[in-house]
């Protein structure tokens, strides 16, 4: 109980995850002894890019741009596109911007389906063609398109299908 108070680790968890920084080590001592040791919160890696999604998603809302399903389509296609040519040209970028990139179409294309949510049915249909395409596609930057398009269809319906889409 002393090291975790006395501990200059305890008190700068806090400022590393509103700092969006890293976060994997936590406090000091707490789950010290598990099998995965030095992972305390591996989900907060996310954070700092969810942070990027909706700012960036206000900066577009509020700009002149037309709002409707449309942009958000041309969105989906913009940042998979992105994602696709840094992975080709520039495959040893940063992390920050290859997750930023990759990330980032996986945000719009929720997007798309919240934009077109009145016009989807929300079946796995989706599923079908897009997890062998995901399979034969490798290690190949598309591969993380149709995984995305697989697991939006598979999720969604999952979550909708007890309620009736």
């Amino acid at each position: 109980m002393a090291e975790y108070w006395t501990s200059g680790q305890t008190w700068l968890f806090p400022i590393q995850v509103l700092g969006f920084l890293d976060t994997s080590q936590g406090p000091a001592g707490i789950f010290a002894d598990l099998p995965w040791a030095g992972e305390f919160s591996a989900t907060l890696w996310t954070l700092r890019y969810e942070m990027i999604a909706y700012m960036a998603a206000a900066v577009i809302f509020f700009s002149p741009i037309p709002w409707n399903r449309l942009t958000h389509v041309a969105l989906f296609g913009i940042t998979s596109g992105a994602y696709l040519a840094l992975s080709v040209f520039w495959s040893d970028a940063p992390a920050l911007i290859m997750s930023s990139a990759r990330l980032s179409a996986a945000f719009t294309l929720g997007m798309v389906v919240h934009g077109w949510r009145h016009c989807l049915p929300i079946l796995p249909w989706a599923v079908l063609p897009a997890v062998p395409l995901w399979l034969l596609s490798g290690a190949h930057p598309w591969a993380e398109w149709f995984l995305n398009i697989a697991l939006a269809a598979g999720i969604f319906w999952f979550a909708f299908a007890a309620i009736g889409g």
